[in-house]
């Protein structure tokens, strides 16, 4: 690669955005969907841990893309507890660079460090 600061300019047309709906076996894991430039899912909170899970996709040839800069929100209280036991909150996250979705294999979840979340491998392509 090359060193320096790069920066690009497109203009996508929102018509040209292909949206996947996938479904998945993963506890509190719901309404996922992906494009060409992010992911959005649903995050069912039922225990103490409510760190962001960032979605990793993994291209056919293994290169690996993670999301980035994203956003969520759980309710809380003026104590910083959840409002209710159950919450969940709504994320939504930026691939890194855009994808073809043609080319994707598979994703897999990270949690909040970067690391593995075992058992949230879901097939793709």
């Amino acid at each position: 690669m090359f060193d320096g600061s790069w920066s690009f300019e497109f203009t996508v047309d929102i018509g040209d955005i292909t949206t996947i709906e996938l479904t998945t076996d993963i506890p509190g894991i719901s309404e996922l969907e992906i494009t060409e430039f992010g992911s959005s899912y649903l995050y069912t909170i039922t225990d103490d841990t409510d760190y962001p899970v960032h979605l990793v996709a993994v291209m056919k040839d293994g290169t690996e893309v993670s999301s980035t800069g994203g956003t969520g929100y759980v309710e809380r209280d003026e104590n910083g507890d959840r409002l209710m036991n159950y919450s969940y909150s709504h994320y939504y996250y930026q691939w890194e660079v855009p994808i073809s979705l043609d080319e994707v294999d598979y994703l897999y979840f990270v949690d909040g460090a970067g690391d593995f979340i075992e058992g949230t491998v879901i097939e793709v392509g």
